[in-house]
């Protein structure tokens, strides 16, 4: 596979536009993110890492009607983000046992 740069801000808008996705660019989009998590900022990880969280804490679609709503995310895409907020929270551990 060719390796393609493409900016933060556009790794980010990748992000926004496949975590709603029930599809293969889920997983993709995940992959992207983890590939680069040690080259994006600490506010794109933060925003990432909310914004993962708010969908799986939300178990409808707010704009719809109740007798339309339906699941925001299939469990395997839940899988898939839920990678994303693993090497958050390694991370982060990290860090926090730098200081030791």
């Amino acid at each position: 596979m060719n390796k393609i740069t493409v900016t933060e801000d556009q790794l980010f808008w990748m992000f926004r536009y496949c975590l709603l996705r029930k599809t293969y660019a889920s997983s993709d989009g995940a992959d992207a993110i983890v590939a680069n998590w040690k080259h994006l900022s600490q506010n794109t990880k933060n925003m990432i890492v909310k914004e993962i969280n708010e969908v799986l804490d939300s178990e409808f679609v707010s704009n719809c009607d109740v007798d339309m709503a339906t699941n925001m995310m299939d469990d395997c895409d839940k899988v898939t983000w839920k990678r994303v907020l693993v090497l958050d929270c390694d991370e982060k551990s990290k860090e926090g046992n730098s200081h030791e």
